[in-house]
């Protein structure tokens, strides 16, 4: 597939998204001074903006199924997700549904009231919400379907917390997260120059990957060894292998936030590298055996 390609699957939606967000502003204005007035022309000025961002909406929620289909989603964002979806297809019906409203409406004359200005404004607020989850959480910080960011293998921690862990599968996702901000941070250092917040930045995410590996080490073992067979029927010796990668995950995570404190810039490059290798061991020894990943064993 063409890197450079002019447009992807994946990037239609936040396309026409600027057409059912930019038609908001217009059909509000036009709505206030229809109903203060009684103006049958900014009342039919408010429908047209309505209409064409309608219009819009229709394709907006189309593609944006589509995008929330075929982009690789990384762990730790799923909440994210799931609320932008269902906040995007309740937000498209409310948009289609007030213009249907809105089209009968033309058809008595009916000029907009309060009551079609204070539903305009519903529709913003959650029009809003949804927009703020799509670009702010989902794209400006996590990098879904951006090239740059791994399409989302960088999304750094959105919240971070210190309860453990539900189960292993929230476990990897906090710890993709926590090294995504270690990773950004150290590159963002690397292009720019050394700085105390980068070096505050890995030494947080250091420490959340001590204790999610910590727990890992403790709770997620038999989960893990799972993964390389039956679960439930992992030997001792798979389940101790298991432990002794999630100890190795810890200690390098201990060691890199002592370098990141000290702002040692070489101790930090090659702890974090020691980290990346410790997750890439383990992901190669057991999470893709038998996946078929190309190049999964070649050394």
């Amino acid at each position: 597939m063409d890197p450079f390609a002019p447009i992807r699957a994946t990037t239609v939606h936040p396309l026409l998204v600027h057409v059912t967000l930019g038609a908001v502003p217009v059909f509000l204005v036009a709505y206030a001074v229809a109903a203060a007035r009684r103006s049958a022309q900014w009342s039919f000025a408010g429908d047209l903006a309505l209409w064409v961002g309608g219009a819009a909406t229709v394709g907006t929620v189309a593609s944006g199924l589509v995008a929330n289909a075929l982009v690789p989603w990384p762990g730790g964002i799923g909440l994210w997700r799931w609320l932008h979806l269902g906040l995007g297809i309740a937000s498209g019906l409310l948009y289609v549904a007030l213009a249907g409203a809105r089209l009968g409406a033309l058809r008595r004359a009916a000029v907009a009231s309060r009551r079609t200005l204070g539903a305009a404004l519903g529709l913003a607020l959650l029009l809003a919400g949804t927009g703020w989850i799509g670009g702010e959480v989902l794209v400006f910080h996590s990098g879904i379907a951006v090239a740059a960011a791994g399409h989302g293998a960088l999304a750094p921690t959105i919240t971070r917390s210190r309860k453990p862990p539900r189960d292993l599968e929230e476990a990897m996702g906090r710890l993709r997260g926590a090294w995504a901000d270690a990773q950004t941070a150290f590159a963002r250092m690397l292009v720019e120059r050394p700085s105390a917040d980068g070096y505050a930045q890995i030494d947080a995410a250091a420490k959340d990957l001590e204790v999610l590996s910590a727990w890992l080490e403790t709770n997620g073992t038999e989960e893990i060894a799972g993964l390389a067979g039956t679960p439930g029927s992992a030997t001792p010796e798979l389940r101790g292998s298991v432990a002794e990668m999630a100890r190795m995950l810890r200690d390098q995570a201990s060691a890199l936030g002592e370098a990141a404190r000290g702002h040692q810039w070489s101790s930090t490059t090659r702890t974090l590298e020691s980290v990346t290798r410790a997750c890439a061991g383990c992901h190669e020894g057991l999470r893709w055996t038998g996946e078929g990943s190309e190049g999964a064993h070649e050394h």
